[in-house]
């Protein structure tokens, strides 16, 4: 076991926790209701962190993205850094670094928006904190499809939809609450909006990429009628590669 405050790989896995209080499962801190951390409290002398030495850990920073073709992601990374700067880093596996980032007030697609959040294996962290301070978003409301972090174990996310402002959306406090309705999962890629309940989710529970604050897909649906979802594949990609890279404060 670290230290307190190092971060644990939640969605990663690789370990197991024992001696947790009778009907309590190790999951985010912002999941927990009001008295579950208070028993956790209780028997946190009590509680063991088991590594299994046999999981291999793969940080995201490692992983080539799935869904696009070098020259895809060399034609994307362009409008970032120079385009022999583009060459080099996917051909070579080096690494963007911070003063090669040209891009000021980034303006992209919603296609090549999501697919940037499978690229930060080519970025030094500094680089890749610039990039997504620079991605400009909407300051219009729209209707916007949040993946959020699931707490059921044959589940690795659930959809939301709300109509919100983008650009507000990825500034929002951790304590920001999003107004809105769930999607149920109908089959493999597809989701019905269940809009006969407004509910509400933190903003803490939403999957993020690093600097990019939450991800979302711009999509407006008719709340009155019977609304279908299909995920497109560079979304799925996206909300992945961030479930790869997720980590949290214990």
């Amino acid at each position: 076991m670290k230290k307190p405050g190092s971060k644990v790989p939640y969605l990663h896995g690789g370990f197991t926790v024992e001696n947790l209080p009778d009907g309590i499962i190790f999951k985010k801190p912002v999941h927990y209701g009001t008295k579950q951390p208070q028993a956790i409290m209780e028997k946190k002398s009590e509680i063991k962190f088991a590594i299994n030495t046999n999981v291999n850990l793969q940080s995201s920073r490692d992983v080539t993205p799935s869904a696009t073709c070098p020259e895809t992601i060399i034609t994307l990374l362009s409008k970032i850094v120079d385009r022999e700067c583009a060459e080099r880093v996917v051909t070579l596996s080096d690494k963007i670094k911070e003063q090669d980032v040209e891009a000021v007030e980034l303006r992209l697609d919603q296609e090549e928006r999501l697919n940037l959040n499978e690229c930060s294996c080519y970025f030094e962290d500094n680089a890749w904190l610039a990039v997504g301070a620079n991605i400009q978003h909407s300051t219009e409301a729209q209707g916007l499809i949040v993946p959020v972090l699931a707490e059921s174990e044959d589940e690795e996310f659930w959809l939301f939809y709300s109509i919100q402002n983008p650009s507000k959306l990825v500034k929002a406090s951790s304590a920001y609450k999003l107004k809105g309705y769930w999607l149920d999962q109908q089959g493999q890629s597809n989701y019905r909006l269940l809009n006969n309940h407004q509910d509400v989710v933190a903003i803490a529970s939403l999957i993020k990429n690093g600097s990019y604050g939450p991800l979302y897909f711009s999509q407006r649906m008719e709340i009155s009628d019977d609304q279908h979802f299909n995920i497109p594949e560079v979304f799925n990609n996206a909300i992945l590669a961030a479930l790869r890279s997720s980590t949290s404060i214990i």
